[in-house]
């Protein structure tokens, strides 16, 4: 669904969507890139904002849709602090060693997106661009889990019968 404007985190892991209508609807489960459409985890802040975040779940944007996500995750890469890199640099920088194992991490890049750790970002093509979101993609694992309704609260009377909640 293409609708979605709020999102948030919910109980434990999940996330909850909520349509222009009121509709509103669980993920559970599955990887936080999933659950937040989030393919390439990129972080809550002013650029997921510009490019589409509906809300966070603490740490990490949440988009209406997977595709609004992956597009982000483009758009990160073709800014002019990313383009400036070479790819093994661009890598310290979206998953620093205090985080994540980032010499892996470019490993996995050069074998899955056929880059060199040595070139710079500015000479990916557009199709280099999208190969190598595919492989931040897959390192990141983008696995799906559970979509639920979300349950509809219980309407609440007073002593008197009078409604207080629908």
């Amino acid at each position: 669904m293409s609708d979605f404007y709020k999102a948030y985190r919910g109980d434990g892991r999940d996330v909850v969507y909520e349509t222009l209508s009121g509709t509103q609807i669980i993920k559970r489960q599955g990887s936080v890139a999933w659950r937040n459409n989030n393919p390439g985890n990129i972080e809550r802040g002013e650029f997921s904002r510009r490019n589409g975040a509906i809300g966070d779940d603490g740490r990490f944007a949440i988009f209406p849709n997977y595709n609004t996500g992956r597009n982000a995750l483009e758009n990160l890469l073709k800014t002019k602090s990313y383009q400036s890199l070479r790819v093994k640099d661009a890598m310290n920088r979206y998953a620093p060693d205090h985080e994540n194992d980032t010499e892996a991490y470019i490993k996995f890049i050069e074998k899955n997106a056929s880059i060199s750790r040595d070139m710079y970002m500015k000479d990916l093509s557009s199709s280099g661009v999208s190969v190598f979101a595919d492989a931040i993609e897959r390192f990141e694992g983008n696995i799906e889990g559970k979509t639920l309704p979300f349950p509809k609260r219980k309407p609440v009377f007073d002593a008197t019968g009078r409604m207080i909640r629908d």
